[in-house]
């Protein structure tokens, strides 16, 4: 442990870790872009694939959206490096950050359930249809 800091502890003002609590990417990790959809760049706030398929990868950003981006590029066989993934669906079911996801089938539908920062938790189809909130 030595004077590295625990995880999630704060450093004192000035003082970088030696140590980082996340590993390094293995040889040829690629970062894909998935933040940005026009101009703007919107943090993520939540994420979520489909286990155990991996067909889609979910994300939620600061302003209540929900999108929804197509993984094959990225799942094995790997055809050749990518950029940016594919986005499948976009909906809006907060106003306020998105901080969970869920992607789950019921009765044969696949269903996205949403948390927000605005207290609710909204459900709809994976077509971006709203069933409701509560």
């Amino acid at each position: 442990a030595g004077d590295a800091p625990a995880v999630g502890a704060a450093l004192p003002p000035g003082r970088k870790s030696s140590k980082s609590p996340i590993a390094p990417s293995p040889v040829g990790a690629a970062t894909v872009r998935v933040s940005s959809v026009g101009k703007e760049r919107v943090p993520i706030t939540a994420l979520y694939s489909d286990k155990p398929h991996n067909r889609w990868l979910l994300t939620g950003d600061k302003n209540g959206y929900v999108r929804v981006w197509d993984l094959s590029p990225v799942c094995p066989p790997f055809q050749k490096p990518i950029r940016a993934l594919q986005m499948l669906k976009q909906l809006r079911p907060h106003r306020q950050a998105v901080t969970h996801l869920q992607h789950f089938e019921l009765d044969g539908r696949a269903l996205i359930m949403a948390a927000s920062a605005d207290w609710t938790v909204s459900l709809s189809t994976a077509e971006g249809d709203r069933i409701g909130s509560f």
